[in-house]
């Protein structure tokens, strides 16, 4: 077995490795967003809100009150969803460099892999020759004059 051959499957792993990592990327990047998405949606709502409660100032002091309470759990839960976005981007950030530094592994087994291919096919070729050329000197007669 050749040396190629014998880092072959340290190749293969390195590149299911990669692309495990690519998936979790993935997840990772969805999971981001949909908690983006979410903190959009309620910094959306509170903008809304906010513009209706403003509209019913003039209204009565139990209802502006209930308007500011509902406003502060609206603010609360914004907050809380940014601590969920913070996250999931310190998760996608992480998942990213781990990525990264799969496919850097992959691509230097390969590189080594090809390198040893073409040692290898190097010195079949100097064999082959040498046999060829052992072969021919064989082959033809010499002459003594």
């Amino acid at each position: 077995m050749t040396r190629s051959e014998r880092i072959s499957p340290i190749k293969g792993l390195a590149d299911d490795r990669e692309r495990e990592a690519g998936r979790t990327v993935s997840r990772d990047q969805a999971t981001l967003a949909a908690a983006q998405k979410q903190l959009q949606e309620l910094e959306s709502y509170r903008a809304e809100y906010a513009a209706r409660q403003q509209g019913a100032a003039a209204q009565n002091v139990a209802l502006l009150q209930n308007f500011q309470a509902f406003l502060g759990r609206l603010e609360e839960a914004i907050r809380q969803q940014q601590r969920v976005v913070d996250q999931a981007q310190v998760v996608a950030d992480s998942s990213t460099a781990v990525w990264h530094e799969r496919k850097i592994e992959a691509a230097s087994l390969g590189k080594v892999v090809d390198r040893l291919q073409l040692q290898e096919r190097a010195v079949t070729e100097r064999r082959e020759q040498a046999e060829t050329d052992e072969r021919a000197s064989r082959a033809i007669p010499i002459r003594i004059d």
